[in-house]
């Protein structure tokens, strides 16, 4: 797994298993750490192919109100990838309700900015319920 050298809060790649024999087994995940032109994480050798941007739900909140048109670039950049993806550490209704009670940003607009942006560019947005299960849902990736 290739982390960006910019990412703030990186993923720590701990507590996944794997089925081996009928038990669990513990993965260790190699991350290096390196400057990607596109996304938070990628796998070595694909960084041209494979994306991941990876936002929780208030930074999502925020690039979306505040960020909105280096966000785009972003995700201009990632449409040219065969496999890009938003993967959000919250489950969708819950950064509606995170837009509504932590900011003054309309959740209607996010909303709205969200499905237009699904429907513009071919980027996979993922939404997980926790920080572990997006950081599971990089990992199969």
């Amino acid at each position: 797994m290739v982390q960006d050298t910019r990412e703030q809060s990186p993923w720590i790649f701990e507590g996944l298993t794997q089925r081996k024999n009928k038990q669990d087994v513990p993965l260790a995940v190699e991350v290096v750490i390196d400057t990607l032109q596109t996304g938070d994480y990628s796998i070595r050798g694909h960084e041209h192919r494979i994306t991941i941007e990876r936002k929780s739900s208030h930074d999502l909140i925020g690039t979306v109100s505040h960020d909105r048109d280096r966000f785009i670039r972003e995700l201009e950049r990632m449409a040219e990838m065969p496999h890009s993806f938003v993967v959000v550490e919250s489950e969708w209704q819950s950064v509606l309700l995170d837009c509504w009670t932590t900011t003054n940003y309309n959740p209607k607009s996010l909303d709205s900015s969200i499905l237009a942006w699904q429907l513009k560019y071919p980027t996979q947005w993922l939404f997980r319920p926790n920080k572990f299960a997006a950081m599971k849902t990089a990992y199969k990736i």
